[in-house]
């Protein structure tokens, strides 16, 4: 099972999706679309340091589980957003200007 864990639960065993795992679940059950971190931060509450501590594995980990060219389209501009690459090259665009 991709991205869940096993969580010992009063002597039984639970599985709990990763954070990436269950927000991707909710946005393929609402079919949303992507309309900017926004709606990560303020509307769901994320913490951007947990959106921009992504590393592409988990999102490479994911591409495969969903069918839906939503949740897919998502991924992608997630994944865009909080790329550490990008994050890199808007570092050093700062110190040129």
């Amino acid at each position: 099972m991709a991205r869940v864990d096993r969580v010992p639960l009063n002597g039984s065993i639970a599985f709990v999706a990763r954070p990436l795992l269950a927000l991707m679940d909710l946005v393929a059950l609402r079919k949303v679309e992507w309309s900017g971190l926004e709606w990560l931060t303020i509307g769901m509450r994320i913490e951007e340091d947990a959106l921009f501590g992504l590393r592409c594995k988990d999102f490479a980990a994911l591409k495969p589980v969903y069918r839906h060219k939503a949740a897919n389209a998502f991924l992608r501009a997630l994944e865009g957003t909080a790329s550490p690459v990008r994050l890199l090259r808007e570092d050093l665009w700062a110190e040129i200007q």
